[in-house]
């Protein structure tokens, strides 16, 4: 057991190690804006999340979100797949930032953030 447990603090020691951390501070928005202009908070930063997998890797997420049940009795949680036709639309619009313009790219994030919210419903209703 206690060989295990130096093997599990060595593991773990190395992928802290191995693990890198900059967090950038939004001064012109946050939480606060993007309720103003009416889209969840979830849903944007699941859009933008899945943006950036797309950026990075040249291929789409495959992003599962929990969602909680507790309306109903032993209520737990289930799962949401966050990869939406809507939200491969919007990710692959801004990927090509050159061929659709700003109001075509608006619209595609504001329906595939109501997507996101209609599936975390649907998923907590059971």
């Amino acid at each position: 057991l206690a060989r295990a447990l130096d093997e599990a603090a060595s593991h773990f020691k190395a992928a802290v190690a191995d693990t890198d951390l900059v967090v950038l501070h939004m001064r012109y928005f946050g939480k606060g804006f993007i309720k103003q202009v009416q889209i969840s908070p979830d849903a944007f930063v699941q859009m933008g999340l899945q943006l950036a997998y797309y950026r990075l890797h040249g291929t789409l997420p495959l992003i599962c979100e929990s969602a909680h049940t507790r309306q109903f009795r032993h209520g737990r949680t289930e799962t949401v797949r966050a990869t939406s036709s809507d939200s491969v639309a919007f990710v692959k619009a801004m990927a090509h930032l050159d061929q659709s313009s700003a109001e075509t790219k608006l619209h595609l994030l504001r329906r595939a953030c109501v997507s996101h919210v209609e599936l975390l419903k649907e998923a907590m209703n059971g």
